[in-house]
C-alpha cells in the first residue's frame, strides 16, 4: 500500500479568513492512500486520510480552517470526498 502525505501548516496570522488550504496529490494513481498532517504552531496536530479512488482526478482537495479557543477547526472539505475523509 502507497501513501501519499502532504503536510499542510495552518497560519492565520499570514492569511485572510475565507482563505481555503490546497492539498495537492498530482496523479491520484500514484497512490492509495492520501494523508494530510496539519501543522499549528510548528506540530503535527491533525492527520486524515482518504483512499485515493474517492478523490477527484482535478488533482487537489480543499479545505478550510478558523481559530478557536483550543487551536482551530477544520471545515468546508471538498464536498464529494468529504464523506470518505477520516481523522487518523
Amino acid at each position: 500500500m502507497i501513501v501519499k502525505e502532504i503536510n499542510r501548516n495552518i497560519r492565520f496570522e499570514s492569511r485572510k479568513p475565507e482563505s481555503k488550504y490546497k492539498c495537492e496529490y498530482n496523479n491520484r494513481n500514484d497512490f492509495d492512500i492520501l494523508r494530510i498532517n496539519i501543522k499549528y504552531n510548528g506540530e503535527v496536530v491533525e492527520v486524515y486520510e482518504v483512499e485515493s479512488h474517492f478523490l477527484p482526478p482535478s488533482k487537489s482537495i480543499h479545505f478550510n480552517a478558523r481559530p478557536t479557543e483550543k487551536g482551530f477547526e477544520v471545515f468546508g472539505r471538498t464536498a464529494k470526498v468529504a464523506p470518505f475523509i477520516r481523522k487518523v
